[in-house]
């Protein structure tokens, strides 16, 4: 009869455990490296953004533009985190409030801020940042080209915007390899030759 499921019905119970010290460790540290892994994507965002607007826009004015093109548009860039950051949480809120109405108005909200999970605002504080960036490195370049020859002609516009998404999609990439590179890294079993 050792053999029948039902002489070890607690044999799952009797496994051992972890103690909760050691979880909160594992939840701190995954948090962490979580929080590590957003700055990066937000740093990556603002550079390559900032770079990619004022190429575009010292391709279309001038070469001599680029330092105030570059300033500006970082500086706009990142205002743009800021402000994309208010919008986030201000049409997060809006949601969340919208959610308490029947799901027959607005189905996407309620499933949207189920829970209110951390995790989902994380991706939408992010998302709007993203596009906050854009938008804003794309303005300062504008506006540095503006400021060093006093009058932006219509062409610098589709050369700091392109320039702008450009940069968005370079640094999504970057930070999308680093990502998949570091979690390949601490997967992999630690070789005791290596040292």
């Amino acid at each position: 009869m050792s053999g029948c499921p039902s002489d070890e019905p607690f044999a799952e119970f009797a496994a051992p455990k972890s103690s909760a010290l050691s979880d909160l460790r594992t939840r701190h540290e995954k948090e962490r490296r979580e929080r590590r892994a957003l700055w990066l994507l937000l740093a990556i965002l603002v550079a390559a953004s900032s770079l990619g607007s004022a190429g575009g826009t010292s391709l279309a004015a001038g070469v001599s533009e680029l330092p105030a093109s570059l300033g500006l548009a970082t500086a706009g860039a990142l205002l743009g985190l800021v402000g994309g950051w208010l919008i986030g949480v201000t049409s997060w809120a809006s949601l969340s409030f919208q959610s308490k109405r029947p799901a027959l108005f607005n189905p996407m909200s309620q499933e949207l801020v189920k829970g209110n999970a951390w995790d989902k605002l994380t991706v939408w504080l992010s998302a709007w940042g993203g596009i906050g960036i854009a938008l804003g490195g794309f303005f300062g370049a504008t506006k540095g080209a503006e400021l060093a020859i006093e009058a932006a002609p219509d062409s610098i516009l589709p050369w700091s915007a392109g320039g702008s998404a450009l940069g968005i999609v370079v640094g999504l990439v970057c930070w999308l390899v680093i990502r998949r590179r570091s979690s390949a890294e601490q997967s992999a079993p630690a070789d005791p030759g290596r040292m």
